[in-house]
């Protein structure tokens, strides 16, 4: 059973631990994603240059695609489109890193 790990108005991230991928759903789709597959996208994100997208006068310029090795998906996305991803995966990596963080000092603290 997949859990939401993060979710806002523009999508949701869940997580199924059966399976071993993440579950991205934004855009009116739902893309599984393996584990590799979903940190490559958010690093991929992350390289993005906003900023110089926006700078640049060609048209062209306003749109990324991203496709992934290994993923069934090609993301055709505008700027408003990255800056909501960018959002979506920032809040699953704050959600993550504070899971890994209770998980540690929870099963820290009874171990010792």
């Amino acid at each position: 059973m997949a859990r939401v790990i993060f979710r806002n108005e523009s999508g949701c991230l869940y997580q199924d631990d059966q399976k071993a991928c993440f579950i991205l759903e934004y855009g009116g789709h739902s893309t599984s994603l393996s584990v590799p597959c979903f940190f490559c996208l958010k690093k991929t994100i992350d390289k993005i240059d906003i900023a110089a997208m926006i700078a640049d006068p060609d048209p062209a310029a306003d749109v990324e695609i991203i496709s992934l090795h290994g993923c069934d998906r090609c993301f055709v996305l505008t700027i408003a489109e990255l800056l909501n991803l960018k959002e979506l995966f920032a809040g699953a990596r704050t959600m993550l890193e504070l899971n890994s963080i209770l998980q540690e000092r929870i099963y820290g603290t009874i171990m010792v």
